[in-house]
């Protein structure tokens, strides 16, 4: 590929939030509010005053209980290369396991690497924040909601059923290449449709290497997370 589009932030940022020094966080100061959330994620100027603006507007009501559809920033802990990592990531849940943990997937605000089975969520609906614009339904985890978890939003059920469609669609091995920051609707099912990204490109796409990374973080910190996902070009 030639003339890639260079998606924002860069991989080194995104890098430094999972596994650099100031990746590490003392669980007993985990971020309480969306406020205190995007002081610490490295964000912009622009994507912190968004996430306020947001949390001021939506309704500030917490639900008491977890329930499939909900986006909330669940706790995690594990080891990178040594290195003691914790803190919080938006995860929206998908089912509940009978141990009580929850199935559910990784949601970011990084839309420029959307892939075709990147699901972006509508950034101007007020019931969800702005830190969570972007479904990997790719990145399926396994994690523990607890009741200091900051909520982030809700989506609707009939979007929960379009996600779930997207997780289930096989991977398309002969797919056109595409390229990063290009959005495209997608028809999941006949009358359904789903805003992505393109086609993973060849090896210099630089959404392989945040694929990596996401995975490399999600089987480092959220251990339950199966592991059964392929990031070969």
């Amino acid at each position: 590929m030639t003339n890639i589009p260079q998606p924002y932030p860069p991989l080194a940022i995104i890098e430094e939030r999972f596994f650099g020094e100031s990746a590490t966080v003392n669980p007993q100061k985990m971020a309480k509010s969306e406020a205190s959330i995007g002081e610490a994620a490295n964000l912009s100027n622009w994507l912190k005053d968004r996430i306020k603006s947001v949390a001021t507007q939506r309704s500030l009501a917490t639900p008491e209980h977890p329930s499939p559809g909900q986006i909330w920033s669940l706790a995690y802990a594990g080891q990178h290369a040594g290195q003691l990592l914790s803190g919080r990531i938006p995860i929206l849940l998908d089912e509940q396991r009978e141990d009580g943990s929850w199935h559910g997937w990784i949601v970011s605000n990084d839309t420029d690497y959307a892939a075709l089975d990147d699901v972006i969520l509508d950034s101007s609906e007020s019931t969800i924040s702005p830190l969570a614009t972007m479904v990997q339904t790719w990145n399926s985890i396994q994690a523990h909601w607890d009741s200091g978890a900051p909520f982030l939003g809700q989506i609707q059920s009939a979007q929960l059923e379009m996600l779930r469609a997207v997780s289930r669609i096989p991977r398309l091995q002969y797919a056109p290449k595409g390229q990063p920051c290009q959005p495209t609707w997608r028809e999941i099912s006949p009358g359904i449709l789903a805003l992505t990204g393109q086609a993973l490109g060849d090896a210099d796409d630089p959404r392989w290497a945040y694929r990596r990374l996401y995975r490399e973080f999600a089987l480092a910190c959220l251990p339950e997370t199966p592991s059964e996902h392929e990031f070969d070009v």
